[in-house]
C-alpha cells in the first residue's frame, strides 16, 4: 500500500483508514435496520453494538437535531406505537445511545411483524 501511495504522490493512509471511512460513510447512508446490520455484517463483527460504538458515535449537536425530528407521538408501521423519547439532553452520552438502540430495535422489531 505504501508503494502505491508514493507512486500516487499521495499521503499514506493505512488500510484500517479506508475500512473505517467505508463504515462510517455506510452507516450515515444506511436508511433502514436492515442496512445498518448489513454493514455489520460487512465489517463482520458479531454484535452490531460493536458496530454502533465504534464508527457511529454522533456528535452532541447531531444527537439534538435528530432527536428533536422526533416527537412523543410517533406511530411506526402497522400503528405500532414508538416508545417516547425523554429529556435526553440531561441523559449521559451512554444513556442516550442506549435510548437510541432500544428505538431501533423497536423499529425493527415492528418491522418484521409488519412483513
Amino acid at each position: 500500500m505504501r508503494n502505491v501511495f508514493k507512486l500516487a504522490d499521495l499521503p499514506y493512509k493505512s488500510p484500517h483508514k479506508f475500512r473505517h471511512g467505508h463504515a462510517v460513510y455506510a452507516l450515515q447512508h444506511a436508511k433502514t435496520m436492515a442496512d445498518y446490520k448489513a454493514v455489520s455484517m460487512n465489517l463482520m463483527h458479531g454484535d452490531i453494538r460493536v458496530t454502533d460504538g465504534i464508527y457511529a458515535p454522533l456528535a452532541g449537536d447531531e444527537v439534538q437535531q435528530r432527536i428533536a425530528g422526533l416527537t412523543n407521538s410517533a406511530v411506526g408501521p402497522a400503528g405500532a406505537q414508538v416508545p417516547a423519547v425523554d429529556s435526553m439532553s440531561q441523559m449521559s452520552q451512554s444513556q442516550q445511545l442506549q435510548k437510541v438502540l432500544d428505538l431501533l430495535q423497536h423499529i425493527a422489531d415492528n418491522q418484521k411483524v409488519g412483513q
